[in-house]
């Protein structure tokens, strides 16, 4: 008998070591890697021609092979700490069903940096969605240099994603739907709430709740102050368009993807998943990203201000994470966000110690966070 990807789910996560044992990344590299070969990938051409890539977990029967009892028993061996979490009155039988989440990336990333938190919302009864944003993942670069962190215009992020979602209405239906958003990606996912969803052009919005993890609402600009980054890199991105308007520059002070010390990294405080990812690069040339491009840190500049003065146009609840020892993103344009939509349901929540990449931190604050996640979504 074929069981509910949500039961293997729990049961990959029973196996999971804390994240400062090297076993992790053992695990990681079998029992995840496992897990994962059991999403469907795709793509679709968006409008103006570009390949965008993405990838969907059903929670749904697997194939006879993927008995979680030929791993472990998850209702009689709680290991994870996690796990016992997503528990209801002592039961660890998850909801076979609660709906979908829609899953955001960052600059840079790709889905592919998403299976774990796949493996714990298919575990809490969830199916999940991803998408490779143009320019990164497996998606269409839209420039002459493979590495580019590149965009014409920001909204061209928000109208694939609403290109995507009504393609996903066939699988989603009449289900719930939420939004799970992290830095860049929040500042997509909210544009297309503002601008997309629900419109004459695409009519299929089945989001209830939206979560912004770390989102970029407003960037740090180091090692210039934001009022010289601003006119800056507006006036070499004007300057690149009539030099060589058909080769962009990188912004100043980047270039191609270089991997960091782990000592030397703003993004996590956890070793074993920052080899992981970082192995995945270097793993798959073809997924790295490097530095952005004076188009594209002009057109987010803008593009977060236009956001968050528009938050009254995003109508469902928002949690906001926000760490406290972030240096990637501005904290207190988060907070003008929630104050701005002002919708009683919406808040921020600091993780107190977490840096920028909140769903990839140590297991100390990451499992503070994806309880405040869970009990969000689950919320009436």
């Amino acid at each position: 008998m074929s069981e509910m990807a949500s039961k293997y789910a729990l049961a990959v996560l029973n196996r999971r070591p804390d994240d400062s044992d090297s076993a992790w990344l053992e695990w990681a590299r079998e029992d995840l890697y496992e897990f994962y070969r059991y999403a469907e990938h795709g793509e679709f051409r968006s409008c103006d021609g570009h390949e965008i890539r993405y990838a969907l977990f059903e929670n749904k029967a697997l194939p006879e092979e993927a008995n979680p009892s030929t791993v472990l028993d998850p209702l009689n061996d709680p290991t994870d700490q996690f796990v016992a979490s997503l528990a209801k009155s002592g039961d660890q039988t998850p909801e076979p069903n609660r709906g979908w989440v829609v899953i955001s990336p960052g600059r840079i990333e790709s889905y592919l940096k998403y299976q774990e938190i796949t493996l714990e919302l298919v575990a809490a009864g969830y199916s999940v969605a991803m998408i490779d944003h143009r320019g990164q993942g497996h998606s269409s670069r839209l420039t002459h240099h493979h590495q580019h962190g590149h965009i014409n215009n920001f909204s061209e992020y928000a109208r694939d994603f609403a290109e995507w979602v009504k393609l996903l209405e066939p699988r989603i239906g009449n289900a719930p739907a939420y939004i799970l958003s992290h830095s860049m990606g929040g500042a997509i996912t909210a544009q297309y709430l503002q601008q997309f969803a629900g419109s004459d052009e695409f009519p299929f919005n089945p989001f209830k709740k939206i979560v912004f993890c770390a989102p970029m609402f407003g960037i740090q600009t180091r090692p210039f102050p934001f009022w010289v980054a601003k006119p800056l890199t507006k006036f070499l991105a004007f300057m690149n368009s009539i030099i060589t308007p058909k080769r962009p520059w990188y912004a100043p002070t980047t270039g191609d993807y270089v991997l960091l010390p782990f000592a030397e990294n703003l993004l996590t405080q956890s070793e074993n998943r920052y080899s992981w990812f970082s192995q995945m690069y270097d793993d798959m040339e073809t997924i790295k990203v490097g530095g952005p491009t004076n188009y594209w840190v002009a057109e987010a500049i803008l593009a977060a201000r236009q956001v968050v003065l528009n938050a009254h146009r995003v109508k469902i609840p928002a949690l906001v994470l926000q760490g406290t020892q972030d240096r990637v993103v501005a904290p207190k344009p988060q907070q003008e966000f929630v104050d701005r939509q002002n919708n009683k349901a919406s808040k921020l929540i600091k993780v107190e110690g977490a840096r920028h990449e909140i769903l990839v931190e140590s297991d100390v604050i990451r499992e503070k966070a994806m309880k405040h996640i869970l009990q969000f979504l689950r919320a009436k």
